[in-house]
């Protein structure tokens, strides 16, 4: 299903891919029941890809490997195939990368306003789209918000691919753990 700004509320001309059991539920509790390493998700903060821990960005990432999940990989590609034709944006297999992002009550989990489109001035490629597929629901708060429209708790499975150039945040986590799964294509 694709979204546009009549039936989603987003700005004109802004469009949001959204495709519903995008991961069917064996490969979601797979991913959930692996044994991933969490470590604190960095914020990039300037264009020579400097990195750092923020406030502005509270939760846990892992990244996964292509050698170790090439399934998701390949559905991950599969889904920005099929979104590529609204966006009209062309994209490298080579350089997707794939993370699970934990956001925790504990933590406060959230990612303030921002955009993913970051273009490093040592490396020659940006990210052209953003993906996000929601892996459960057994939390509150957490919403995936763009300026004028807002994905509270879509069902798992549920993925949203929007051009990285969006502005968006995660609302704070009030209650439990959220687990979404993120990638690029660049």
């Amino acid at each position: 299903m694709i979204v546009n700004e009549e039936k989603a509320c987003l700005p004109q001309g802004m469009h949001v891919f959204v495709k519903e059991n995008a991961l069917d539920s064996s490969m979601i509790e797979l991913l959930l029941n692996s044994d991933i390493h969490f470590k604190k998700a960095e914020v990039v903060v300037d264009d020579k890809g400097t990195v750092t821990i923020s406030n502005t960005r509270r939760c846990r990432e892992a990244r996964l490997s292509v050698n170790e999940h090439s399934d998701v990989f390949e559905q991950v590609h599969t889904l920005f195939d099929e979104a590529k034709q609204l966006f009209n944006k062309e994209y490298s297999r080579d350089r997707t990368t794939v993370s699970i992002m934990r956001y925790t009550e504990q933590d406060l989990g959230h990612f303030d306003w921002h955009i993913d489109a970051v273009s490093y001035s040592s490396i020659d490629y940006v990210r052209q789209l953003s993906m996000s597929i929601l892996l459960d629901n057994n939390y509150e708060g957490g919403q995936l918000c763009f300026e004028n429209k807002v994905f509270d708790r879509p069902s798992p499975g549920t993925c949203i691919i929007f051009p990285s150039t969006y502005r968006h945040k995660v609302g704070v986590v009030t209650r439990g753990v959220r687990h979404s799964l993120v990638s690029w294509a660049y």
